[in-house]
C-alpha cells in the first residue's frame, strides 16, 4: 500500500510533549538582552507620506531605535519579493510592484507598516509610537476589486497599469470553448471567491539575533518553510551570503 495513502492512519510522535506542556512556540523563546519592536501602521487606505518626524519618539524612555522606509533603503535592505513568477494570458510577465517592509512615499492600505519602533519593553515601544509625527496627504481610495479596474480608478502602483497585476488563465481555452459550443445546456453564473489567508492560532512573530563575532544572523519565525525563508531573505532582502543567516522554525 502506498505510504500515507487515503484513509491510512499515520502514527504521531509529537503528542506526548504537546499534551504535557512541553511544546516550544515563539512566545517560549527569549534571548539574552531581548528588545521589543512595535509596528506603527497607516490609518489611511491610500495616502501620500509628506513627512515623518521621529525626534520625539527617539528620545522617549527605553527607546533603542526608530526606523522608517527611508532608513531601510539607506541601509540597502531590499523589498520583500513575490515568489510566484506568473505570466498573463498574453505571455507577458506580471507587474512587479515593490513590497517594502516599511512604506515609502505612499501607504496603500489601512495597516500598511510605516515605522518600526524598538525599545527595551513592548509598552515603551507602543508609548513611543504615540509620539510619532506623520503628515499624511489622503488620496482617493477604492475598496471594491472590480471598481479598482475601472477607468479613472485611483492608481496604486505606476508599474501596474489599471491596477491589474496579471490576467491569468490555466488550461486549453480552445477545448473549453468547443465543449461549451457542443453542450446541450449551458448555465451561466457568477462565483465570488472569498479571499483566503492562513490564520495561525498564534500571532505572526519574528525574533532576530545578530552575533557580532561571527557576523551571523539568526531568525526565529513561525513560518511554513525555514529553507525558503532563508533563501529569500538572505539573497533578495538582506543581500548577505546564505551561510550568514540561520532560520529556526519552532512549533507552529
Amino acid at each position: 500500500m502506498t505510504k500515507f495513502g487515503t484513509a491510512q492512519p499515520i502514527r504521531r510522535v509529537e503528542d506526548q510533549r504537546f499534551i504535557t506542556g512541553q511544546g516550544r512556540y515563539m512566545d517560549d523563546i527569549n534571548r539574552p538582552g531581548q528588545a521589543y519592536a512595535y509596528v506603527l501602521r497607516s490609518p489611511h487606505a491610500h495616502a501620500r507620506i509628506r513627512h515623518i518626524d521621529t525626534a520625539a519618539a527617539k528620545s522617549a524612555s527605553g527607546v533603542l531605535g526608530v526606523y522608517t522606509g527611508a532608513d531601510l533603503a539607506a541601509d540597502g535592505i531590499g523589498p520583500l519579493p513575490c515568489v510566484i513568477p506568473l505570466k498573463s494570458r498574453d505571455g507577458s510577465d506580471r507587474a512587479n510592484p515593490p513590497h517594502p517592509a516599511l512604506a515609502t512615499g505612499k501607504v496603500r492600505h489601512v495597516g500598511d507598516p510605516v515605522a518600526l519602533l524598538v525599545a527595551e519593553t513592548l509598552t515603551e515601544a507602543r508609548d513611543a509610537a504615540e509620539l510619532m509625527d506623520i503628515d499624511y496627504e489622503p488620496l482617493a481610495a477604492v475598496t471594491d476589486m472590480r471598481a479598482a479596474l475601472q477607468s479613472g480608478a485611483p492608481q496604486l502602483w505606476d508599474d501596474a497599469s489599471g491596477n491589474l497585476v496579471f490576467d491569468w488563465i490555466l488550461g486549453d481555452r480552445a477545448k473549453v470553448d468547443a465543449a461549451f459550443a457542443e453542450a446541450k445546456h449551458v448555465t451561466t453564473l457568477e462565483v465570488n471567491n472569498n479571499r483566503i489567508v492562513v490564520a495561525s492560532m498564534e500571532p505572526r512573530v519574528a525574533i532576530g539575533e545578530y552575533d557580532k563575532a561571527s557576523e551571523r544572523f539568526t531568525l526565529y519565525a513561525n513560518t511554513q518553510g525555514a529553507h525558503s525563508v532563508k533563501g529569500l531573505l538572505a539573497g533578495m532582502v538582506l543581500h548577505i551570503p546564505p551561510e550568514k543567516l540561520r532560520v529556526v522554525t519552532p512549533d507552529v
